[in-house]
């Protein structure tokens, strides 16, 4: 009776099978649809830079001396604009070394030595931190020792308090050609 059973439904299931349309396919090598005029179709061509520079347009306050402040953050706006990261340019955070030069409660003090920062090293860009009740003004972003030896003798003597502070600093990083 067992032997019964099972050849019946063994031939319920090849019957089955049989009656499966043949257009079905049964493997991966039986499959020949052909998606190509139904898939989206972008135009990407790789721009490249003629040599000529890009105008900013800042909007300026009536204080002058911040607009060097302002011009440091339009233009890291612009290295996260994800078209500059088609170019290979993007930034990255590395740990690194930043040098304090201020650490105090007073917020002009803060301003006055972020500024005179600026004017020592104007390509070094200066960070203002506030943990309450203290300001502290780091500048630079150093991955290596030997990065910023130099400028910290010249920050320490207008600065005598400054020191070398680890941190998480930004790099700028080109990929391109």
């Amino acid at each position: 009776m067992k032997r019964i059973t099972t050849f019946g439904m063994f031939a319920m299931l090849m019957w089955l099978a049989s009656c499966t349309p043949k257009g079905v396919p049964q493997t991966k090598k039986d499959v020949k649809e052909n998606l190509s005029a139904k898939r989206l179709k972008y135009d990407y061509s790789i721009e490249k830079f003629d040599g000529k520079g890009l105008v900013i347009n800042v909007p300026m306050e009536m204080n002058a001396t911040d607009f060097k402040f302002y011009i440091t953050e339009a233009l890291n706006a612009i290295l996260d604009n994800p078209i500059s990261k088609k170019f290979g340019i993007h930034r990255e955070r590395y740990e690194g070394y930043r040098i304090q030069i201020y650490r105090g409660r007073s917020k002009a003090m803060a301003a006055k030595a972020r500024r005179r920062s600026y004017e020592i090293f104007p390509h070094l860009r200066p960070y203002m931190e506030y943990k309450s009740p203290t300001y502290r003004i780091k500048v630079g972003d150093f991955l290596e020792k030997y990065e910023y030896v130099k400028v910290f003798k010249r920050l320490k003597r207008e600065f005598p308090s400054a020191m070398i502070v680890p941190s998480i600093v930004t790099v700028t990083v080109d990929y391109g050609d």
